[in-house]
């Protein structure tokens, strides 16, 4: 049998990001804007996972979370069609 082609959407998430300073001043203790793009392997009210690699198999690596309340703009970057010998979208493991 066939596997069917997965379609994965890719996101860009523009949010402010915390800072750290180690001697601060006032240049250097404002929040950055950031953009991160992936693919959302978790959502809820408070924040979203975001993942920037996965294998075949759909475990992942290189996750973010990011608070909900410090974005400020989600947008859509694209569709990925992945090959055959993908058999899983993204998604997070068991932490086993």
């Amino acid at each position: 049998m066939k596997n069917k082609t997965l379609r994965i959407p890719i996101i860009a998430i523009i949010w402010r990001d915390a800072c750290h300073a180690q001697n601060p001043d006032k240049y250097n203790t404002q929040p950055p804007w950031v953009v991160d793009c992936g693919f959302v392997v978790e959502e809820n009210k408070d924040h979203i996972v975001l993942v920037r690699q996965f294998f075949d198999d759909g475990q992942c690596r290189h996750a973010m979370t990011i608070l909900k309340h410090n974005i400020e703009k989600i947008q859509s970057v694209g569709m990925v069609r992945l090959p055959a010998h993908f058999i899983s979208a993204p998604f997070l493991g068991s932490g086993e």
